[in-house]
């Protein structure tokens, strides 16, 4: 009879215990639950479906970083919203580089000596244009190539954000343009003054201090203060 007693007091016992982690677990989820709900109910969510220019500036402005708007089209060329106008030195649109003045330089010539500026400007004024085709058709491929890369983003970024990037890529891009003029122009350079070479006008690295003796002495032309004879940089 006394066992049988005991067991009841321990029956109880867990009983009790059972309701109250019951009743525990219940108000934590009743809790979690209520929470959830409230914050649910302050989430407001618009769709907009292919939303004007106007409407993104609106809600990004207002919403800038809850707002998302992915694209349509993850991939785009350049050339859709982009478009360069390049602009050259006045010189390679004047007449310094025209067919007829350089012809017209030829022509007269004439009995010049050989420090005569006239007599060597010829290719000089030739060169000048070659430069100035060469300046031409390296901008007009490089802005070919630029135009036609394309721009990988699968969601719309801020208007700062995206003109920071363009323009550091617009940066970056003429940089390149430059170098790939300017590189084979150091290379004539370094190989004009590595192996002293002369041109038939004796103009560009050396000059002659003394025709009228047999023994011609040639000494490398000094511009300021740069020397032909230990800079490729003087020209």
């Amino acid at each position: 009879m006394f066992k049988h007693h005991e067991s009841n007091e321990h029956e109880e016992r867990y009983q009790r215990l059972g309701t109250r982690l019951y009743i525990f677990i219940l108000i934590i989820t009743l809790s979690i639950l209520s929470v959830y709900i409230l914050i649910e109910e302050g989430i407001h969510r618009i769709t907009i479906l292919k939303p004007t220019e106007n409407q993104y500036e609106y809600f990004q402005q207002i919403y800038s970083n809850k707002s998302v708007c992915p694209c349509s089209s993850i991939t785009m060329t350049y050339a859709n919203f982009i478009t360069i106008q390049p602009s050259y030195h006045q010189v390679c649109s004047s007449d310094l580089v025209s067919p007829q003045w350089i012809q017209y330089n030829t022509r007269t010539t004439g009995n010049y000596t050989y420090t005569d500026y006239r007599l060597n400007s010829q290719p000089q004024f030739q060169l000048l244009a070659t430069f100035c085709q060469q300046v031409q058709q390296i901008v007009d491929n490089g802005i070919k190539t630029f135009l036609q890369t394309q721009l990988v983003s699968s969601q719309i970024d801020s208007q700062d954000l995206f003109e920071s990037e363009i323009n550091l890529l617009i940066s970056d891009w003429r940089t390149l343009v430059l170098n790939r003029f300017l590189r084979p122009i150091n290379i004539i350079r370094t190989i004009s003054q590595g192996n002293l070479l002369m041109n038939s006008g004796l103009n560009n690295n050396f000059s002659i201090t003394n025709s009228t003796n047999k023994n011609i002495k040639i000494l490398p032309r000094i511009y300021s203060s740069c020397s032909c004879a230990l800079s490729s940089q003087c020209m």
